[in-house]
Formats: C-alpha cells, structure tokens, sequence
C-alpha cells in the first residue's frame, strides 16, 4: 500500500512550534512502518489552517489523492488537516468518492466507505475549529479590558508600538506603519482578496508578513 504523510504547524514565525513538525513526522512514520505501507512523499507546511488559499502543501495532499496513486493519507491530530469549512468538505467529499482507501488519523484507521466514522472525523474538524474561536474571543476580550484600563500585555500590532514610563504604559501609533494599514482597509473595501493584500504587505512594508497576520490586521475592527 502507498502512503502520503501530511504534518502541519499553525505558524511560520521562527522559534515557534519547532518540535512539532518533528513529533507528527516521528508519529505517522511509526504508523507507515506498522501497516508496512510504502511512503511516496512527506508533505510538511508552516501556514494556519484558517485561511485556506496559502496552504499550497494541502492543496498537493489533494492532488495526490485524486491522482489515485496513493491508498492512505497519514495525519497525526484531526485539526493538522483542517480548520477550515471548505478545506474540510473537499477532503470528506474525496475520502467518500473511493479516490482513496482511506486515512489514518492518530493511529486509527478511517476507511473510504465507512459513514459514521467520516461523520465523526468531521465534527472532530468542526469542533476543533470551535473551541479555537471560543479560545480566541476570550483572549481578545480579556486584552480589550486591559487596554481599555491604559494597560498592554504584549507586543502591539502592527501601526502601533507600546510605550511606558515609570508611572503608566499606553500605545502609540507609527505614522509610517499606520499609511499601509489604512490602505489595507481601502484595499478590502474595494474587494481586494486576502492574497493580493499580502502581497501588497510583503512588497511594500519590508516587513514579512504570513497569512494569518495578515488575516487578524484585516479582521481587527479596532
């Protein structure tokens, strides 16, 4: 039987996550020698499984799949493959048309024609996507409250930089940052897409911009 590997971290920032990468390959690679399956390409990406038009490494598992070359897809955790709605209807809706034998995830295997446990591999996939944004909204509302009491408790984003003195901290606008972010907007009002967005951030800013930071800029009503 052939195999692919699919591993993924939420993030490319350097010094982030490093281990993980390891940890899933070391995992599905224990998988593939147990089945004796025949591995015909680790696949491995650093890029948020929200937004899905930068996730090229995805887009190649998907390949392979349809391609018919391949029997299994080798994942560690369910939220490795998707968090991300249509992400997820593709790969299900591939997994149930017979374009491969099925996948395993953790160690369990999860066959083409098996109903129940691809309806259960889907609600996986939703509620990680959940708890993440329950996560997130609580983060998001407890710095809120901070800031609302003239206090930062992290490195502000971008067009901003913290500031303190010995009695208060407060953030401050950069006049040289704030000019691309108020284009960005301009941008996303005149429909601009996400990636001509990062483009643009990448191109213009000399700074390096992923796509989930840019993703949160676009998204911050403040």
């Amino acid at each position: 039987m052939k195999a692919i590997i699919y591993c993924r971290k939420s993030t490319d920032r350097e010094g982030r996550q490093e281990n993980t990468h390891i940890t899933q390959l070391e995992k599905c690679r224990q998988v593939c020698a147990i089945c004796d399956f025949v591995v015909l390409d680790e696949i491995v990406e650093s890029v948020s499984a929200k937004v899905s038009w930068t996730r090229k490494g995805f887009t190649q598992l998907l390949n392979y799949c349809n391609s018919g070359k391949i029997d299994y897809v080798i994942i560690d955790e369910p939220d490795r493959l998707s968090r991300d709605d249509i992400d997820t209807a593709n790969f299900t809706t591939m997994l149930r048309s017979w374009k491969i034998k099925g996948i395993y995830v953790n160690g369990r295997e999860i066959k083409h024609d098996d109903d129940y446990a691809i309806n259960m591999l889907w609600n996986q996939l939703g509620l990680s996507k959940l708890d993440n944004s329950i996560r997130s909204k609580k983060v998001k509302k407890n710095m809120q409250t901070a800031l609302n009491r003239g206090l930062w408790l992290s490195k502000a984003i971008y067009g901003y930089k913290n500031v303190w003195d010995k009695k208060k901290r407060w953030i401050q606008v950069v006049e040289d940052e704030a000019k691309f972010v108020v284009e960005v907007f301009r941008m996303r009002a005149n429909q601009k897409s996400f990636k001509e967005i990062w483009y643009f951030l990448n191109d213009r800013t000399g700074t390096k911009w992923s796509d989930s930071r840019v993703s949160n800029m676009v998204k911050n009503k403040k």
